[in-house]
């Protein structure tokens, strides 16, 4: 059966039962995953995508040659970078991964998400040939990571604060869907990439992950996670890696999703992203030191990849945040069930669980191996003091980074706190309930894949109901 007449088969069972799909009770279980199948709007957006496919092929035909065809048609660009050989084998992996098995909807997702990322990339490149500085700028970047779901958002809002004194630099939302300039004058440059945020984000609310508005909140000009970066290399956000370990993880997919496979060469090419971005906007004033501010970055993904993340940047400080593991598992399985159910059409949720669980303790064991002999550029932090004083650990991570913190920060920052500053956080728009009994999370599982994480960091853990 081809891909196109299986998606269209398959479009015609997205309201058969799934196995036990009782209402369970609102105290106790998972809430915002509210749908084990597609919901309207996408199953009829499906549907219709699935009967123009029958007509209209190309419309969601996953093909490496045919992507990189249309990105290199819609740029007039034609030079992927040195790394084009790395690019041409990930992109190749990911579109039979995500042709395979997968709706209508979410090949022509994956398909216009393809050539985004490859258009992104022809232009970082280009970029980099017109404009040779920038491949030297000196970022100096202050990185947040650790597992999902563990404060991360929180920490990086509140160091984010001190933008008003161009000390450091966030990354909006707009800035790192397109990393480089899409119109030659500064206003319509960014007017063009959040426009292009902003019908990113509605279409994903809409039709491929409508929990996302419950879990994170984040709008097309909040405060971003840098991995779009990783997209130039086909490197994705760990749902599709977990997704991959669901289906038993056919081919080694899992390695390739979480850098396993050629982690330094997608490296160069974020540190380049990244450089491309920071020296495209718009100048920052100086800090009253004079050095430019430093870039603030946050990304759980890092965590896997974090000896591939000091390669490229020698200097970077890097902040880790720990939570209980059982927790964590539990609050990510939300969005990785929805998004195993927007690539497939439906989702297990019991199968969900130990696959996160899986993902997360190679995470920590990955990032444990990376960090040793540089002790001195990681600091911990752990989520239950972040959640009980804030303002403690704030000041506990700037004094470590040498980031200055007056009475302006200070009243900043209790203003933030208190709930008078809340611009530059994403406030979600119900409460995230979930549990790890839904998704099938076993306790002693999780007691023998973190015996060693527990046992190292087990000071910065805790157990929490809900974040």
């Amino acid at each position: 059966m081809s891909p196109r007449t299986h998606g269209a088969v398959q479009l015609l069972q997205y309201l058969a039962p799934l196995g036990d799909t009782s209402t369970p009770s609102p105290s106790s279980t998972q809430q915002t995953l509210s749908r084990l199948t597609l919901s309207w709007s996408a199953y009829i957006f499906s549907l219709a995508l699935a009967l123009l496919e029958l007509m209209y092929p190309r419309l969601t035909r996953l093909d490496a040659d045919d992507i990189i065809a249309n990105a290199r048609r819609n740029t007039r660009l034609h030079d992927l970078g040195a790394a084009e050989a790395s690019f041409r084998a990930n992109l190749s992996k990911f579109a039979a991964h995500c042709g395979a098995n997968s709706t209508a909807l979410s090949r022509f997702v994956h398909r216009t998400s393809a050539i985004a990322f490859a258009e992104n990339r022809l232009r970082v490149v280009a970029y980099t040939a017109a404009h040779p500085e920038a491949a030297s700028l000196s970022l100096r970047p202050l990185v947040i990571c650790g597992l999902p779901r563990t404060g991360t958002t929180l920490l990086q809002s509140c160091l984010a604060l001190d933008e008003a004194t161009c000390r450091v630099r966030g990354l909006r939302q707009f800035e790192v869907t397109t990393p480089a300039p899409l119109a030659p004058t500064a206003a319509a440059d960014v007017r063009l990439r959040q426009r292009v945020a902003r019908f990113a984000m509605r279409f994903g609310d809409a039709f491929v992950y409508p929990e996302q508005r419950v879990v994170t909140g984040i709008r097309w000009d909040s405060l971003a996670e840098d991995y779009p970066l990783l997209h130039l290399s086909l490197l994705l956000p760990l749902h599709i890696a977990t997704a991959t370990l669901c289906e038993e993880d056919a081919g080694g997919l899992y390695d390739w999703c979480t850098a396993g496979g050629d982690a330094r060469a997608a490296y160069a090419m974020y540190a380049e992203a990244l450089r491309v971005l920071v020296h495209s906007l718009p100048a920052p004033v100086a800090a009253e030191s004079g050095a430019p501010p430093r870039v603030l970055l946050k990304c759980p993904e890092h965590t896997w990849a974090l000896d591939a993340l000091f390669d490229v940047f020698p200097d970077a400080q890097v902040v880790w945040t720990h939570r209980e593991p059982a927790a964590t598992i539990a609050s990510y399985s939300t969005q990785a069930a929805a998004l195993t159910r927007f690539l497939r059409g439906r989702v297990e949720p019991r199968r969900v669980g130990p696959a996160v669980q899986r993902c997360f303790a190679d995470g920590v064991r990955r990032g444990i191996a990376a960090r040793a002999g540089r002790e001195g550029q990681v600091l911990d932090v752990g989520y239950e003091a972040l959640r009980r004083d804030p303002a403690a650990e704030v000041r506990r991570v700037k004094a470590w980074a040498g980031l200055p913190h007056d009475g302006a920060s200070e009243a900043r920052l209790s203003a933030f706190l208190g709930g008078g500053a809340r611009g530059a956080a994403p406030a979600p728009a119900g409460k995230h309930k979930y549990s790890a009994e839904f998704f099938g999370v076993d306790d002693a599982d999780v007691a023998s894949d973190f015996a060693e994480y527990r046992r190292r960091f087990g000071r910065f853990l805790t157990t929490s109901s809900g974040q």
